[in-house]
């Protein structure tokens, strides 16, 4: 049985060159891959919104993610449509934006599939059940949707470049997929932030 409910996320936010903002591991260290100060922010709003510990209006919008697929750091050789490819992304900023909500939820996010693995992320997605979350590149996140949804119509085609607090969320209802699109308050960037 497909799940209940599919909730997709863009990681948080990454470094930029205007202003500037430098992306930092946990450790603190400066890293082009990796989360900025906001970021970590963000990917904290994140844990309190989705493991329920957070009282905000927005919050019973989507469900507690009973598994947590985020986008895998690294590049690597695939087979997709009989032709051997090259896919992935070097960054950690997917894995990092889910780590604090996992260890809320004491979950383990999947991270097997990688940027350009969408088709196989989303045949394993749908194999699981309860509500699924999936942390994924913006540039991407319409293709999950399409292969959600079985179209290219009802997910809007391109992610905002400077939007982070968007949520798509898929509910079953039979054995097709409703759509909405929520701008959570929790993760809105104030002017200046």
């Amino acid at each position: 049985m497909p799940p209940e409910q599919i909730i997709v996320i863009r990681h948080a936010q990454k470094p930029t060159r205007k202003p500037k903002r430098i992306g930092v591991r946990e450790d603190g260290t400066g890293d082009a891959e990796s989360l900025t100060v906001r970021g970590w922010q963000h990917a904290g709003a994140l844990a309190a919104a989705f493991a329920g510990t957070g009282s905000g209006a927005g919050d019973t919008l989507a469900g507690r993610p009973d598994v947590i697929f985020a986008s895998g750091a690294g590049k690597k050789r695939v087979r997709i449509g009989g032709r051997e490819v090259t896919v992935g992304s070097r960054s950690r900023r997917p894995q990092q934006t889910v780590g604090a909500l996992a260890e809320a939820l004491k979950l383990v996010p999947v991270t097997t599939h990688t940027k350009g693995e969408e088709q196989a992320l989303v045949a394993d997605a749908l194999g699981r059940t309860g509500v699924v979350l999936i942390c994924w590149q913006h540039q991407r996140i319409a293709a999950i949707g399409n292969l959600i949804v079985g179209d290219d119509t009802t997910v809007p085609q391109r992610w905002p470049e400077d939007r982070y607090d968007l949520v798509y969320v898929f509910d079953r209802v039979g054995d097709d997929w409703s759509f909405r699109q929520l701008a959570h308050e929790r993760l809105v960037v104030l002017p200046g932030g």
